[in-house]
């Protein structure tokens, strides 16, 4: 069983999507500690806005720095349709 951690946001710097990987060593001490948890983070950034890509990239970066440990997903949009 995992914690989930979502965030589901327009891309833009002054959201600060990326502050959770700060820390990278910290993130993976409280996995071990802790147990095992994964972020799901959706949306995009304006076509016209550099800033927010980059923080996507980071976003990225991160995942594939922490793969052995979180998982993390990034999902393109953030409308979300639950069928029943």
């Amino acid at each position: 069983m995992f914690l989930t951690i979502g965030y589901a946001r327009r891309a833009a710097t002054y959201k600060r999507a990326d502050l959770l990987f700060t820390d990278i060593g910290r993130l993976k001490s409280i996995s071990s500690k802790a147990g095992p948890f994964q972020v799901i983070y959706a949306g995009k950034a304006h076509p016209h806005d550099q800033g927010g890509k980059e923080v996507i990239k980071r976003i990225f970066q991160a995942r594939e720095a922490l793969k052995k440990n979180i998982k993390i997903a990034y999902l393109e949009t953030t409308i979300w349709r639950l069928e029943e």
